[in-house]
């Protein structure tokens, strides 16, 4: 994140996605567990320097970013369940219950069924540090 942006505020972004499409919805949650876990890697290699100033300073922002969008994660998810569907295949509620499967599953679960680290896609983000 650059010293001149800041990231967008819970309440704006509850606006924003809103109007998003379902397919939408899990897309952009696919997209933050993406980038929250090419932060979290970049974190386990910074570690590894605990006295360069500078990679101490990358991952305080790294955690502050990954707060972030684990918020946004959230919300989504709060978003998807108001509309009276489950994260994060989007069925209805009821047609899970039917179905025997419960809960609202997520754990870092993209869109199309397959972990963030299992895809191996990297996005490019306008917060947070990258090694």
């Amino acid at each position: 994140m650059s010293a001149t942006s800041n990231p967008i505020t819970p309440q704006s972004f509850l606006i924003a996605i809103a109007d998003l499409q379902l397919d939408q919805l899990h897309a952009e949650s696919a997209r933050l567990h993406n980038s929250i876990y090419h932060l979290e890697r970049s974190n386990n290699a910074l570690e590894e320097f605990p006295s360069d100033e500078d990679c101490r300073a990358a991952l305080r922002e790294n955690m502050v970013t990954i707060g972030h969008q684990q918020e946004r994660v959230q919300l989504i998810k709060e978003e998807v369940e108001r509309r009276g569907f489950l994260m994060p295949c989007g069925e209805k509620k009821e047609e899970q219950q039917t179905n025997g499967v419960g809960g609202s599953g997520g754990g870092g679960t993209a869109a199309n069924g397959n972990r963030a680290e299992e895809n191996g896609l990297q996005t490019e983000e306008e917060e947070g540090v990258y090694l």
